[in-house]
């Protein structure tokens, strides 16, 4: 007997291991319900006998996000991004980059480099299907790490 049999399961997102994952759980007699932001998938997952409950699902996603906050503040308009005239070796650039923030940010040994990093990470981050995020934190409050 699976610990999965009889149970409702949910699996939101068919890329990679999801696809395979839901199916295994329905082997082990788990009630699965899928879902993913893609037809494609979608169509994949139906055409392998599993359903696609939009209403369901929807509700489910709904249900686990955060509640939205009106935004505060003023939108910023960024300037389109001329690419530089000549070839940038990009280990003097990071270098450059981690010099320039540890004059102006008291900082642990080696978070200048991974902050220069950061910042080239911004430039190239859709290519990735996931990317971390930046904690930035302070041991006081109203330190000015917001300024």
């Amino acid at each position: 007997m699976s610990p999965f049999a009889g149970q409702s399961v949910a699996v939101v997102g068919l890329g990679k291991a999801g696809l395979p994952a839901a199916l295994r759980l329905r082997e082990w007699g788990a009630a699965v319900t899928v879902w993913d932001d893609r037809e494609a998938a979608r169509a994949e997952a139906a055409a392998a006998g599993l359903g696609c409950r939009v209403k369901v699902l929807d509700d489910l996603v709904k249900a686990a996000q955060p509640a939205t906050v009106a935004a505060t503040g003023r939108g910023i308009k960024l300037r389109e991004v001329t690419p530089w005239h000549q070839p940038v070796h990009l280990g003097e650039l990071l270098d450059d980059i981690a010099r320039a923030i540890g004059r102006h940010v008291i900082l642990p040994p080696g978070a200048a480099t991974a902050l220069a990093l950061w910042c080239a990470h911004t430039w190239v981050y859709r290519r990735f299907e996931h990317t971390p995020r930046l904690a930035i934190r302070s041991p006081t409050k109203r330190c000015g790490k917001s300024t």
